[in-house]
């Protein structure tokens, strides 16, 4: 028979459980809603592909910024402009498939709040992904923008590695520029987007 201190115990330990529960709820809520909106729209609208709708929770000037540095204020508005429309539909065609797989696998994501700094703010969140075998986590760093709009995204990091736009500005974007600069990084972006409608 279960003594009367055993139930005490039990119903102690329960309401601690509950306690326990109820405070890690709140650190979740913890994390921003107006720098959490922007990462859930990307991430759902990349999972069923709908590609414009993530490119609008993206700031493509800040973008800019960080893949060409001072060059980016050398640029006219148009050639950043265009650059931007050029970058952003490159991105998506290639990258967003490969998000998209890997999203699809996605139980749960939980946000940290926010680190803010000014303008900028940083994110970040640990996806839980479904496996065959065992659960897997995954933690993203999200670099985000106040605009006049509200937060958009930046950069994105995946744990043990380098920002995307650093790899892109390293592989792709810094060398089309070092060798002809505005003029040859939009002549070779225009001929890919080419490429890519061509298929």
């Amino acid at each position: 028979m279960v003594s009367l201190d055993t139930l005490r115990y039990a119903r102690a330990i329960s309401a601690l459980f509950g306690l326990v529960v109820l405070l890690g709820a709140s650190a979740v809520q913890a994390a921003d809603k107006a720098t959490e909106r922007p990462i859930k729209t990307f991430v759902n609208a990349v999972r069923y592909g709908k590609d414009t709708i993530a490119l609008k929770q993206v700031d493509g000037e800040a973008q800019g910024r960080i893949l060409l540095g001072k060059a980016w204020d050398e640029g006219t508005d148009a050639q950043r402009k265009e650059f931007v429309a050029l970058f952003h539909r490159v991105f998506s065609a290639t990258a967003f498939p490969k998000l998209k797989d890997n999203l699809q696998k996605i139980e749960t994501i939980v946000y940290s709040a926010p680190e803010k700094n000014g303008k900028n703010a940083k994110v970040t969140s640990t996806l839980v992904l479904l496996h065959p075998l065992k659960k897997e986590e995954i933690e993203v760093h999200y670099d985000l923008v106040k605009t006049k709009v509200g937060y958009r995204l930046v950069d994105v990091t995946f744990d043990g590695d380098r920002s995307l736009l650093t790899n892109v500005r390293e592989d792709q974007v810094g060398p089309l520029y070092a060798d002809g600069g505005w003029p040859n990084l939009l002549a070779q972006l225009k001929k890919r987007v080419a490429q890519l409608d061509a298929r």
